[in-house]
């Protein structure tokens, strides 16, 4: 919202307000916003002095969504839950509004953890619910299974190995 605003410039850390060429400060800045949210809380009007008119083609471009996906999960963190939301340990709940579907655990040491909800064996969905308590996490499609922490605990036969033969030599 403040970046719309004239005057004010999108950085790496946050919309800053550029006057005379030089960069407000951050006190300057919070001066600014709470009276700009004062004002909304008056009922006033706050806007930009002006209309910034966007095509309409931008809001049904799939190219446009991706990129915009794009720039805005990759590298950030994200709020999929609050630590009351897992209040003991194999307290759980998925989260499906990513790109990558998560699983967010409290371990039995009251760590919070999040994971792929996937089986790294074959993507399958782990954990279908919202929420709820659970102490093992397991594919349905070949029983792998994780525990509260994420790690991959109980997988069919771990130590088989293949060595291929080849024909007798004629």
């Amino acid at each position: 919202m403040l970046a719309a605003l004239r005057g004010w410039e999108n950085t790496r850390r946050g919309p800053v307000k550029q006057t005379s060429g030089r960069v407000v400060d951050r006190n300057e800045q919070v001066s600014q916003i709470r009276l700009l949210l004062s004002r909304l809380d008056d009922g006033l009007n706050v806007d930009a002095g002006g209309f910034c008119h966007n095509p309409t083609s931008v809001y049904a471009d799939p190219d446009l969504a991706e990129h915009e996906r794009r720039a805005f999960f990759a590298g950030h963190p994200h709020l999929v839950g609050l630590t009351g939301d897992l209040p003991e340990p194999g307290a759980f709940l998925t989260c499906d509004d990513l790109p990558t579907p998560l699983l967010a655990t409290r371990d039995d040491e009251g760590r919070l953890r999040a994971f792929v909800n996937a089986c790294r064996h074959r993507g399958v969905v782990l954990e279908e619910r919202n929420r709820g308590e659970a102490r093992r996490f397991t594919c349905p499609f070949h029983r792998w299974s994780y525990d509260i922490g994420g790690a991959l605990s109980v997988y069919p036969m771990p130590t088989t190995s293949v060595t291929p033969t080849r024909p007798a030599s004629a």
